[in-house]
């Protein structure tokens, strides 16, 4: 049952969805910002349209969010003449070369009407194109007369936590039998310069994880992630350089108490999952019996537990 729930068409997540907001990869980051803090949303899309594009079609290369201009003024060369860098282009933001699509956090693709008749479904499309983290920015609306909308992995989550019986035993399996800890975790002490951090801010961004601030012993004091950066203004670049990793949490005002993102090895995988999803993160900590920092689960590692079903891959309380 479960593998012809995860094979099924997806585009019921699409409904309600908000249609994007977008900018030319040529437009200015200023231009950008305008339009990002216009739009009410987190992100706006980036296109390539016309000759640029190679095909004389419009593609959509990436998205931008307040912390990729954060972390983008942050840059030294920036830091020398800010004035200069909200009039560069967005793509000066995105990763060079091709898109990288291994990274992608988010899809886009067409966004169908609710139809009138309830008996009457939406024609499926499956998604297609894959949006890299990263982003760039212009105004179109619509492409060849569909509208888009971003597809995200708290989206995928919640869809399968309503029908989360499909899967059992799974969800009662703990997250350490599933292999799904991530060790390989971003810590910072909570008296250092939040500068210092710099390289797990971006690192953080891309991946979609959060970076620890721990005391001496390894202890979460609390985190600064993607999400919380996502709803400061630029000013927080010259938070960024100028205080500690504790100030810059006040600042951002994202001192949630620890214990809320934290759990143990022995949690079930639907437990974390609607810890997750109840406070909209994408990911939390894992901690061992001594109350140190161990590991994280994420979105991307829960979606790879539930792709293996759809890969017929044998499950068990051993991984």
């Amino acid at each position: 049952m479960a593998v012809r729930f995860l094979n099924e068409e997806v585009s019921e997540l699409c409904l309600g969805k908000p249609e994007l907001t977008c900018v030319s990869a040529t437009a200015t980051i200023n231009d950008a910002l305008t339009a990002l803090k216009k739009s009410g949303d987190t992100h706006v899309s980036v296109w390539v349209c016309g000759g640029e594009s190679g095909n004389g079609s419009c593609v959509c290369v990436g998205k931008l969010c307040m912390a990729d201009v954060i972390l983008f003024l942050c840059r030294e060369e920036n830091l020398v003449d800010p004035f200069r860098a909200f009039e560069a282009p967005v793509s000066d933001i995105l990763p060079k070369g091709s898109p990288i699509l291994a990274g992608c956090n988010r899809l886009y693709t067409r966004r169908h009407p609710k139809p009138s008749d309830p008996n009457t479904k939406p024609p499926h499309h499956k998604f297609k194109e894959q949006v890299p983290k990263q982003a760039t920015s212009f105004v179109l609306r619509r492409h060849n007369g569909h509208k888009y909308c971003w597809l995200t992995q708290e989206d995928i989550l919640r869809f399968l936590l309503n029908s989360i019986g499909a899967f059992s035993p799974l969800p009662t399996f703990t997250i350490d039998s599933l292999n799904v800890i991530d060790h390989d975790i971003m810590t910072v002490t909570y008296n250092e310069p939040a500068s210092s951090a710099l390289a797990h801010f971006y690192r953080s961004l891309t991946e979609q994880t959060s970076v620890a601030v721990v005391d001496e012993e390894n202890r979460l004091i609390g985190e600064i992630s993607p999400f919380a950066l996502a709803y400061c203004n630029e000013t927080a670049a010259g938070a960024i350089m100028a205080l500690s990793a504790m100030d810059l949490i006040t600042f951002i005002e994202c001192a949630r108490p620890p214990e809320d993102l934290v759990n143990l090895s022995g949690s079930s995988l639907v437990a974390v999952m609607i810890q997750a999803l109840a406070h909209r993160v994408s990911c939390v900590w894992v901690e061992d019996e001594d109350h140190t920092v161990v590991g994280t689960v994420t979105f991307a590692g829960i979606l790879k537990v539930f792709g293996s079903v759809a890969g017929g891959r044998p499950l068990s309380r051993d991984g």
